[in-house]
């Protein structure tokens, strides 16, 4: 990935409109930004994402200005992930036998979606990061500790991008139906923190007179959703639903079991195969009628469910 990551893909919007902040400002020009919506040159940044750009400017202190030192920063992000995923994964270990594990890892790092997030600039690592660590924080014993950082990777994630948030709340539902009162506690310290990161933000925006510009801007990524378009009688797809042709073989591979269980009578509902096939439901949908849209870039947020 670092040999060719300044070869292909070619550099597009998203890309530039997420690094121009960290690269103001490690060029001395200041926390600014020429290219997000609703803001002019030289006006501080009032984007919803400002802890991936923070991230990266930290990157690019390191290892200087490039298209290969901007991307790179997602490969740490999407090996972190890997590694917690590994971990999380190993709490369930029944064998010494560990090619599942292995073979799950490849499957994610295989995907389209995830594919193309982590071999361009987008935040969309950072997310699949924080809700690893999440996942993982959650399943393990629970302590004063844990849910300290429960809390705190949930005020991060509203830091990190609107994107992560459906996939919080309606996870964290699902959990509470299937796994109740355990799981409660962690559930609700999670999204308190979620609360917290918000309020946070506003304050930060508020603070610098830029809360006015933040709202516009972030109706401006949800102006003409998905939902919007169809009932004017318009078909607008583009950036607006998935095209991740990776997940539907693992999709129709969970399909298959689940109606093997059904005619042998050992399907649980309240299992991990029906939390994979029901938030893949769940989740893109809650996104469209939210955010407006779910696109290719955010189908790591069903993806790795259903290959998990």
């Amino acid at each position: 990935n670092i040999i060719t990551s300044s070869r292909y893909p070619c550099v597009w919007l998203d890309e530039i409109c997420l690094a121009d902040p960290a690269v103001n400002l490690y060029l001395g020009q200041g926390w600014t930004s020429s290219l997000w919506s609703a803001q002019n040159h030289g006006e501080f940044f009032t984007g919803n994402v400002p802890l991936y750009p923070g991230l990266l400017y930290l990157w690019l202190k390191i290892f200087g200005f490039s298209i290969t030192s901007v991307r790179s920063l997602n490969y740490i992000l999407i090996a972190a992930t890997c590694l917690l995923l590994w971990k999380w994964s190993l709490l369930f270990k029944k064998s010494s036998i560990n090619y599942l594990h292995i073979l799950c890892l490849l499957a994610i790092l295989g995907g389209y979606s995830i594919i193309f997030s982590y071999r361009s600039g987008r935040n969309d690592c950072l997310l699949t990061l924080l809700g690893a660590g999440i996942l993982y924080s959650g399943t393990l014993k629970e302590s004063k500790i844990n849910s300290i950082l429960l809390f705190i990777l949930g005020a991060l994630s509203a830091w990190a991008g609107p994107q992560l948030l459906p996939v919080l709340l309606f996870s964290g539902c699902l959990v509470i139906i299937y796994l109740k009162k355990p799981f409660f506690k962690k559930v609700i310290i999670t999204w308190v923190g979620v609360m917290s990161g918000l309020i946070l933000l506003i304050a930060f925006y508020s603070f610098y007179g830029v809360l006015d510009k933040f709202i516009l801007s972030f109706k401006a990524h949800t102006e003409l959703t998905f939902i919007h378009a169809l009932l004017s009688g318009q078909f607008i797809h583009h950036n607006r639903i998935p095209k991740d042709f990776s997940f539907w073989p693992p999709f129709i591979s969970l399909c298959i079991i689940v109606i093997y269980r059904i005619k042998k009578k050992t399907l649980q509902w309240k299992s991990a195969i029906s939390y994979g096939l029901i938030s893949s439901f769940i989740i893109p949908s809650a996104s469209i009628v939210i955010l407006g849209k779910f696109p290719t870039y955010y189908g790591w947020a069903i993806y790795i469910p259903v290959v998990l």
